[in-house]
């Protein structure tokens, strides 16, 4: 489930400074909003699926981005990454 936010980060050491927003925004845009949303009144399932739906956009951007520099088109949906986001905010608060 990592391996598309790997291969993100990698992309991003080694794009050109005006591309970053494109694989940055769709993070900045979960994590936020995995935050935000979060309150732990809801299963995770519950908050992806808002995370998904804020951050439809950005995930669209981050996608096109992606295909166009990896050739590659088998990549998470907008809502796995969402899930993904939140479980990992919700280790981190235990950690915190």
């Amino acid at each position: 489930m990592l391996a598309p936010l790997l291969l993100a980060a990698n992309l991003m050491t080694s794009s050109a400074p005006n591309e970053v927003p494109q694989l940055a925004g769709y993070s900045d845009c979960a994590i936020r909003n995995a935050v935000s949303l979060d309150t732990g009144g809801a299963d995770s399932a519950s908050v992806a699926r808002a995370v998904a739906a804020r951050c439809q956009r950005e995930y669209e951007d981050w996608l096109a981005f992606m295909t166009r520099k990896t050739q590659l088109r088998a990549f998470l949906s907008n809502y796995d990454l969402a899930l993904a986001t939140v479980e990992t905010q919700r280790e981190y608060r235990k950690k915190r």
